[in-house]
């Protein structure tokens, strides 16, 4: 599953199990889960993300990479009911992606399809995604995970191929619109990535 919180209350979704490819979504109220829902029409063997832009009362989003393709997908949630499935324009992953709340905008990040281990983003405005575009000079065999502290958001991420080395680089807030140079975790290794 992937965690999120929308309107002060904490979610999950998750794709079903064993050769079940929906993917489902519940609400947790303090003491109980809610009884799952389906996101419709939604279908992944990844498994989705789940974000929030800004605060209450703002879109909230899944989304995930397709379970026929690596085209990459999104919904919408009112806090009762999903959207319909909107593809992610022009962009695609083998293991989908990371979602984050920075600077007014939902930035999604992942690696991209097939054989590229290139790393790649793309931010949502509530109405409408950028184009992608790539984080420089980095890769991953696995992907990334984010999360926006303070006036940066983080990437955080394992090698490329072999390398077990987790890296990260941040991106400042503000006027300067690039990543900083990648950095290792000092004595760290994950054969699997990381997660914020």
């Amino acid at each position: 599953p992937s965690l999120g919180v929308f309107d002060d209350a904490l979610c999950a979704a998750w794709k079903g199990e064993w050769s079940d490819p929906q993917l489902y979504f519940s609400k947790y109220s303090g003491s109980a889960w809610e009884p799952q829902i389906q996101i419709p029409n939604a279908y992944s063997d990844t498994g989705p993300a789940l974000c929030q832009l800004g605060g209450t009362g703002t879109k909230k989003i899944a989304a995930w990479k397709n379970v026929f393709d690596q085209t990459l997908y999104y919904a919408t949630y009112d806090g009762t009911h999903w959207s319909s499935p909107s593809q992610i324009s022009g962009v695609g992953s083998s293991v989908g992606p990371s979602l984050a709340s920075f600077g007014g905008k939902i930035y999604a990040a992942w690696k991209g399809e097939g054989s590229d281990q290139g790393l790649y983003y793309a931010t949502y405005d509530g109405s409408s995604w950028s184009a992608q575009s790539s984080i420089s000079g980095v890769a991953s065999s696995v992907g990334p995970s984010l999360a926006g502290v303070g006036d940066k958001l983080y990437a955080v991420w394992k090698g490329e191929s072999t390398d077990e080395t987790l890296y990260y680089a941040y991106y400042p807030y503000g006027p300067t619109k690039t990543w900083s140079s990648q950095t290792p975790i000092p004595a760290s290794g994950s054969s699997m990535g990381a997660a914020i």
